[in-house]
């Protein structure tokens, strides 16, 4: 599969007396990175469209055409995440409003309703002419829909459509019983029983402040309302990228995606939303100065997930910025740190990236950012290191062509269980998705390659799998579970799984529920772990533990207990067992190890479970992703760190490509270097 490599790209906001030098100097400067994509039009409907029905396609398709003829291909994007100032006056019940019942003026991005029928009318009607106009260009490698949805606080809208549609949601799903969704929801409690649908209203909030989460405690405080509106939000998010999917699919068979924002923004199920997508995409800005590469290892994990393939990676750092990222936390990297972020990225499974951005923007809100190339039109450091990482993935391509990254190790993402610890924190520090994606990137730490998947996402063909604090999972997921272990699979659930149904609520059975037999075990009590801190330590073989967020103490019916806790009034009790399942098994956790701790009991984990690790002695800055072919294994190696790094192999491999010295089974890494090391596979 050919690899793409380009950026971001707005010459719509050249001066007009200046664009055509500028397009023609660009591709010049395009052509010498070896660009072969851009990414264009998100926030152009104003021009696409700058009046009701008036279609203006003439000044993009010229663009389009004249990159084409260069050899770079447009990933197309529909513009829908800002609708022009003439709809908004136009139509003023498109506009979004939030849970305080104040609607929202333009002046932005995703200041509209994506419910509204107005709204739906106007950008199927776009979407139409853009399959129209573009849908057989040969120029134009696929499309993106609309830009990282539900950004600005644009996912919960309240307007009177959403309001209804939710009321008919709700009628549906209980089918007309409401006293069915007084019992699912418990809203006796508190005394809030509903008389009718008429009355079941999304959930509000009792501060602005409050509004801009939706989720306040001094708002509703029915958890089961929020869930279901969290859910009805999500659905709502994924119907409209449908609705343009099916638009671009009228006059076209080109590859339709959208910009995730993997966690970024979990207003919407992106598992759902990836199975109408027809390749999976993210925008992902790392960190410039983390000398780890677990957040980009937990985006990478999860982005080939959604597909089950490589993915699209349609943003990511390379100088430019939203707004100031001084301002945000986000400094520019030292040299070295945009090229080796490209090659991370396509090492883990990117098959396209576009870089934002190639040019400064000149006013607007994100006028402080920087780019490949400054307003002095002048390349240097950005842009000459993206011209090394051209080169690189010219050199690695039939590497990356000829191989796949395979993942021996699953975590386990549940939107619903996301949602509802939003709704209803175990704790104030801890967030469900954050700690998932911190053991992603601990996994990935000790080298291992690691993705992170739904609860509907197959487990064949992984030899460990873990679910991370999901109280709510499907009776379809505890059916794969039971088939995985019985063909062989290892599958470790951590405190509160299996512990609520749908609504969040509990059950009056033993936990995990419908699983103890599964487990051999359950839970006697639970309690948290005060404001993060760490409390009981844990004794697993040679390892000490201390735990972290929530403890639950268990009982074996049949399992193996591995692991107690010691030195406090739980001392002796069981914390962590494994039960023999089929030719597998199955083990509890009743805690979370204390982050500085976890790695160590991964690693017992790891080698419990028979999962391969990496012929690299890993230590802090180093990150490994390993890629398969049929006889071979590649190792791709990087340090992160501002300075010289020296690795040790476990065993002698051979040097492919990268900026390093092999010698002997000592790997030398420069400031920011990465080397690709190769052996044949054995069997």
């Amino acid at each position: 599969m050919e690899k793409y490599f380009g950026v971001c790209y707005y010459p719509e906001l050249y001066p007009k007396e200046k664009q055509e030098a500028f397009i023609r100097e660009d591709i010049e400067n395009m052509r010498r990175a070896r660009f072969n994509v851009v990414r264009m039009a998100e926030f152009c409907w104003c021009l696409m469209e700058p009046r009701e029905g008036v279609y203006d396609f003439d000044w993009l398709e010229e663009i389009v055409d004249r990159l084409g003829q260069n050899g770079i291909y447009t990933v197309l994007c529909t513009p829908t995440a800002c609708q022009p100032v003439w709809m908004a006056r136009r139509y003023p019940e498109t506009l979004y409003v939030d849970n305080l019942g104040v609607q929202r003026s333009y002046g932005g991005r995703h200041y509209h309703c994506y419910n509204s029928p107005i709204f739906r009318d106007l950008t199927e009607k776009i979407c139409l002419e853009m399959s129209r106009r573009f849908g057989r260009n040969p120029y134009v490698l696929g499309f993106q829909v609309d830009n990282e949805m539900g950004q600005e606080h644009s996912d919960r809208c309240q307007c009177p459509v959403c309001r209804r549609k939710f009321k008919e949601a709700m009628k549906e799903k209980f089918h007309g019983d409401i006293g069915a969704l007084n019992e699912a929801f418990g809203s006796l409690f508190w005394g809030q029983r509903f008389d009718g649908f008429e009355q079941v209203e999304p959930p509000a909030a009792g501060s602005r402040e409050d509004a801009k989460s939706n989720l306040g405690w001094r708002g509703t405080n029915m958890p089961a309302l929020r869930l279901e509106f969290e859910r009805f939000a999500s659905d709502s998010l994924v119907d409209y990228f449908r609705l343009q999917r099916d638009a671009l699919r009228r006059f076209s068979d080109k590859p339709v995606t959208h910009n995730t924002t993997h966690l970024g923004t979990n207003a919407i199920d992106y598992f759902k939303l990836a199975r109408y997508e027809d390749v999976a995409a993210v925008d992902h800005y790392p960190y410039a100065l983390d000398e780890t590469k677990a957040g980009s290892a937990s985006v990478y994990a999860m982005a080939r997930s959604y597909k089950q393939r490589d993915f699209w990676l349609l943003e990511t750092l390379c100088g430019g910025g939203h707004g100031n990222w001084a301002y945000q936390g986000m400094p520019m990297g030292t040299p070295g740190t945009f090229r080796q972020n490209m090659a991370f990225a396509y090492a883990s499974g990117a098959e396209l990236i576009t870089a934002f951005k190639y040019s400064v923007f000149p006013s607007g809100f994100e006028n402080l950012g920087s780019a490949l190339i400054d307003l002095n039109r002048i390349p240097g450091r950005r842009y000459e290191e993206l011209c090394q990482a051209g080169q690189d993935l010219a050199a690695c391509e039939p590497i990356l062509n000829r191989t796949k990254v395979v993942s021996e190790v699953a975590v386990v993402l549940d939107y619903n269980s996301l949602w509802a610890n939003r709704i209803k924190p175990i704790q104030k520090e801890f967030t469900y998705e954050g700690y998932a994606q911190q053991l992603v990137g601990q996994l990935a730490a000790l080298g291992v390659n690691v993705d992170l998947i739904g609860a509907d996402h197959p487990l064949d063909g992984y030899r460990l799998v873990l679910v991370p604090f999901a109280p709510i999972l499907p009776e379809d997921f505890r059916r794969k579970c039971r088939d995985y272990a019985e063909k062989g699979g290892h599958l470790l659930a951590m405190t509160m799984a299996f512990s609520r149904d749908e609504w969040g609520s509990g059950i009056f059975e033993k936990s995990p529920v419908g699983m103890t037999d599964f487990f051999g075990m359950h839970v006697v009590e639970m309690e948290p772990v005060v404001d993060g801190q760490t409390d009981a330590p844990v004794r697993i073989g040679e390892l000490t533990i201390r735990s972290h967020f929530w403890q639950e103490t268990l009982e074996s019916e049949g399992a193996e207990v591995l692991g107690v806790f010691r030195g406090t009034y739980r001392d002796g009790w069981p914390v962590l067992t494994e039960h023999p399942y089929g030719k597998g098994s199955a083990l509890y956790l009743g805690t979370a190890p204390a982050p500085e701790d976890a790695p160590a009991l991964l690693r017992w984990l790891l080698e419990r479970c028979g999962v391969s690790l990496p012929p690299v002695e890993m230590a802090y800055g180093l990150s490994v992703v390993t890629r398969f072919s049929e006889t071979e294994r590649y190792i791709f190696v990087f340090s992160s760190l501002p300075r010289e790094q020296v690795c040790r192999l476990t065993r002698s491999l051979e040097a492919d490509y990268g900026i390093g010295e092999l010698a002997g089974q000592t790997l030398r890494l420069p400031a920011k270097g990465f080397q690709i090391l190769h052996e044949r596979r054995e069997g």
